[in-house]
């Protein structure tokens, strides 16, 4: 799983939340998210509680440890609470949602009186809950990019 921008935050243990954008094909039932494969055609699991997932630092870099999902639920990003944006490793709630927009929509519409004008699908999210399971790299090592 790609934390390019919070992997420190991951593998010190300080991050225990990540968000990943909803698609529209995919659905949460007994403890796994399905997705719709578009090769395959078939369903596949994308997440599954209790599974673990490597956390890459960047695209095409190797593994630094790996988390275990023990939790996940559907939100809409905006309602987003502020015990769960210290856990996603943010001081403020307007810090998480400015990151957010960087990533998934319009920069300019970081701030929450604008957000609500914006499309939904680009705040729906499952909240992915997890636990440190294996660090491959102290959380002091520079990554060599």
């Amino acid at each position: 799983m790609l934390f390019q921008y919070t992997w420190r935050l991951v593998v010190d243990g300080t991050k225990t939340q990540t968000r990943r954008i909803k698609k529209k094909d995919e659905h949460f039932e007994d403890g796994r998210v399905f997705t719709f494969d578009t090769y395959s055609f078939k369903e596949r699991t994308r997440w599954e509680v209790g599974k673990t997932y490597a956390v890459q630092p960047a695209r095409g870099k190797s593994a630094i440890g790996r988390i275990r999902i023990t939790g996940i639920r559907e939100q809409d990003v905006r309602e987003i609470s502020d015990a769960d944006v210290r856990a996603e490793g943010f001081a403020a709630k307007a810090d998480f949602l400015k990151t957010w927009t960087q990533m998934h929509d319009k920069p300019a519409f970081y701030l929450m009186a604008d957000l609500q004008n914006r499309p939904a699908e680009r705040y729906q999210a499952w909240v992915l809950e997890f636990q440190l399971a294996v660090v491959a790299h102290t959380p002091t090592m520079e990554m060599p990019f």
